[in-house]
């Protein structure tokens, strides 16, 4: 592997303390150290600041150890992830978050890959829960791999599976990115440039609306590994489960508006209905059937009646008992709910664009 080929952790941390220390030893013990640790504190009032200036002070760390801050706190991860990533001085990127911890071989392999496909934009990985070894880190992690396996335009190379901008970017809408957060990407801080670097408007689907950013403009690739550990926890910002739809379906919407021409991308259409029908199995499960029922029947309408779609209408009725045993701390409400009924109207209404005009 070429020296040359460093990476750069950043950390944004908001009251983080009680997991901080487990994260920060992760990086500190990774088979292939970075050139930089970048943690950027986002206005925390806990002992978070304490405790990593004690854990650096304590150890002679590999690399440049450095702590950063945000003026005040921004209430999303990405203002301190795009101060963290403006001052790396490394090509490639990798974001820690502060609850969850790397493998020891993370970087290693994902560095790897890098220097043997330089074309690619970005390596993603998976990840499992924090107490489970072998569990896969989501549901949709599970679905992912499953469709990776299947579909025979993801290419298959080296313990690696290939994809092209068209195939990542479908793969990335139809499972609501891969199945990674942000701990499960590497990617070149040339592409954050060139993406215009992370949306600070969103809350939870930071990692969402980057990740299908990075999917328009290039090449990447997946690895079929646990190479990180997510921790689940009632703070996790990701337990505000219909705002992540929300703003999945706000971020689409907006990318819809101002890039009409990308639905002719062969099974694009299909990935943005799919992302509105999750969207009414998550508010159905909170008791909003009405307003599910109108997400589902738009999507009828625009699409076209099939069984599969008569199915996922039925199903919208046992959806709380799904969520009584799976989803147990997440939450919504009823303004959520029904502003992922307009976000999930105006996404299907752009579906129905064909080469730029409505069709009526």
């Amino acid at each position: 592997m070429s020296p040359s080929l460093h990476v750069s952790v950043i950390i944004p941390v908001y009251n983080g303390a009680s997991f901080l220390r487990e994260a920060l030893d992760t990086v500190r013990l990774q088979s292939r150290v970075p050139r930089e640790l970048i943690l950027v504190d986002d206005g925390s009032t806990d002992d978070s600041v304490r405790v990593a200036k004690e854990w650096s002070n304590e150890y002679s760390l590999p690399f440049v150890f450095i702590q950063l801050a945000t003026d005040v706190n921004s209430g999303s991860p990405a203002r301190p992830l795009n101060l963290g990533i403006a001052s790396a001085t490394s090509p490639l990127i990798s974001v820690l978050e502060q609850d969850d911890c790397f493998e020891p071989t993370k970087i290693e392999k994902c560095l790897h890959r890098f220097a043997q496909w330089p074309e690619l934009c970005f390596v993603t990985h998976g990840g499992r829960r924090f107490e489970k070894r072998h569990r896969a880190a989501s549901l949709a992690q599970r679905h992912f791999e499953r469709d990776c396996r299947r579909n025979p335009n993801v290419v298959r190379s080296k313990g690696a599976w290939r994809m092209s901008a068209e195939v990542g970017l479908r793969m990335a809408i139809t499972h609501s990115m891969y199945p990674s957060g942000f701990p499960g990407i590497m990617f070149r801080k040339s592409a954050w440039q060139k993406v215009g670097q992370l949306a600070e408007c969103y809350k939870v689907a930071t990692d969402f609306s980057f990740l299908v950013s990075l999917s328009t403009i290039g090449e990447s690739c997946y690895l079929p590994e646990r190479l990180y550990r997510r921790r689940s926890h009632g703070a996790n910002l990701s337990q505000n489960s219909s705002l992540a739809y929300l703003e999945v379906l706000q971020f689409l919407a907006a990318m819809l508006y101002q890039h009409p021409g990308m639905l002719e991308v062969p099974g694009l259409r299909e990935a943005f209905r799919w992302r509105t029908i999750e969207s009414a199995w998550n508010i159905a499960a909170f008791g909003f059937h009405t307003q599910a029922r109108r997400i589902i029947d738009r999507a009828i309408d625009a699409g076209g009646w099939t069984f599969k779609r008569e199915i996922q209408r039925r199903v919208l009725r046992i959806l709380p008992i799904y969520r009584a045993t799976m989803m147990s701390t997440a939450k919504s409400n009823v303004a959520t709910a029904d502003a992922i009924v307009q976000s999930a109207h105006a996404v299907i209404d752009h579906c129905r664009i064909k080469h730029g005009r409505p069709r009526h």
